[in-house]
């Protein structure tokens, strides 16, 4: 059953009622409850925040009145819904798998004159969600913010012309977002799917579940053969590739090309290495090793692939992935150079998506969290058991993430459902604080 609070609905199966709600006020809010749970004998287990309003105007001229409006629904008004939600879920024994997204607005991150209030009450909204998730992950809820870019909305119906032709040369895009592109978004996070071999061969195994051809490419052949072999259908092939070696990609496009008679249209940068070492003990080589493969690989292999999809006119709806981490934005201990090379992912993500977007390409970046997979299966002494258990304390779902979850986040943003998402960097951690 899902809850959308702003226009509000409740949805379950077929069955679906719109009933009235003042999110500004408390009992309001829990009588809304109240009814659904008499109807429905059950809470609902989404809920979707999406109540907003805004009052173009220099702080100068705001009075109490018009700041009061716009904090009460827009903060005040996500907080109480989502109190009373989780509330009820508790109560109802429903927190399993539930879900709440809480729309903020990139103005939250931005400096927009004007809009001085909306920003600072959707600046609100992700640091109460940031801190909610750790308080409600430990009875399995999930919390998370989407942030809307410039949509076409009644909201944004009084811009003028001139002024959305400005706005534009701003987005990489170069158009407008649709209401509907972002919906897919909060439908996707209200998944399943998005709870949270390795990484790369549960890619491939989601990909060619959704009727993708799959090239799985690795320097080691027999495990792209191993991974191809694991997968329906037969149309898949494997290729040995070394991310490192200009010529090696290039040839392995050129092998793609030529057997499909097309470019690859999505392309994940999964390939990774990491040495657990004090920068002290760095040496050249080991310096050399991880930047070469982590960011080196990543820039030649997306370089690559732009200019194949370029040629061959397939720029349309591509979709460019790089597997960043988690610890580019965290500090540990032995990490230096690793985290480096995974920052530099999401910075050169960053300004790729402003490049390519003009041609259809979307760039984003996906940051895992703390994962099963063989890169941290030789933690099996009973000091690196003690690690894993103190890292999973600082994580609110308090467990590891599995492969699959980040496949599902990559599988998405690769998919047209994301089509106005370009440039971001998304954590699958679990909420790792």
């Amino acid at each position: 059953m899902i809850l959308v609070a702003g226009k509000l609905a409740f949805v379950t199966g077929a069955e679906h009622i719109a009933l009235h709600i003042n999110v500004e006020d408390r009992n309001s809010v829990e009588t809304a409850f109240k009814y659904v749970m008499k109807q429905f004998s059950k809470p609902p287990t989404i809920i979707v925040n999406s109540a907003g309003i805004a009052r173009e105007m220099f702080l100068i001229k705001f009075d109490e009145s018009n700041f009061d409006d716009i904090i009460n629904v827009n903060l005040e008004g996500t907080f109480l819904v989502m109190q009373t939600a989780v509330k009820a879920m508790i109560e109802g024994n429903a927190t399993k798998n539930s879900s709440i997204i809480n729309i903020s607005s990139i103005a939250a991150t931005r400096r927009d004159v004007g809009q001085s209030i909306y920003s600072a009450s959707k600046a609100g909204v992700i640091a109460m969600t940031k801190c909610a998730s750790l308080e409600f992950g430990q009875y399995g809820i999930r919390i998370n913010t989407v942030l809307s870019g410039f949509i076409e909305t009644p909201m944004s119906a009084h811009v003028s012309d001139k002024i959305k032709e400005t706005l534009i040369k701003y987005i990489s895009l170069q158009r407008w977002g649709k209401p509907e592109e972002v919906a897919e978004v909060i439908v996707f996070l209200a998944s399943d799917k998005s709870a949270g071999g390795g990484i790369g061969r549960e890619i491939c195994r989601v990909l060619s579940r959704e009727g993708a051809t799959v090239v799985a490419a690795d320097q080691n052949i027999k495990t792209a053969q191993e991974t191809v072999a694991s997968l329906e259908g037969t149309e898949h092939i494997a290729i040995h590739i070394n991310v490192e070696d200009r010529n090696r990609v290039e040839t392995a496009f050129k092998d793609v090309v030529k057997q499909f008679s097309k470019p690859p249209t999505i392309i994940v940068n999964s390939a990774g290495i990491t040495r657990k070492m004090f920068l002290t003990k760095f040496d050249d080589s080991n310096f050399a090793d991880i930047i070469n493969v982590n960011l080196k690989g990543t820039f030649l292999v997306m370089q690559t692939a732009v200019k194949a999809m370029i040629e061959g006119n397939a720029t349309e709806n591509s979709s460019i992935i790089n597997i960043s981490s988690i610890l580019a934005k965290h500090k540990y201990v032995g990490r230096s150079i690793y985290s480096a090379s995974k920052a530099g992912v999401i910075a050169m993500t960053k300004s790729a998506s402003l490049e390519f977007g003009r041609f259809g390409i979307r760039v984003n970046a996906v940051l895992p969290g703390f994962l099963s997979t063989p890169m941290i299966s030789h933690v099996s002494d009973e000091a690196g058991e003690m690690v894993i258990k103190n890292i999973t304390k600082n994580i609110p779902l308090q467990r590891k993430g599995k492969p699959e979850e980040v496949a599902e986040v990559i599988v998405f943003l690769a998919s047209d459902r994301s089509s106005y998402i370009n440039g971001a960097s998304i954590e699958v951690t679990g909420g790792l604080n």
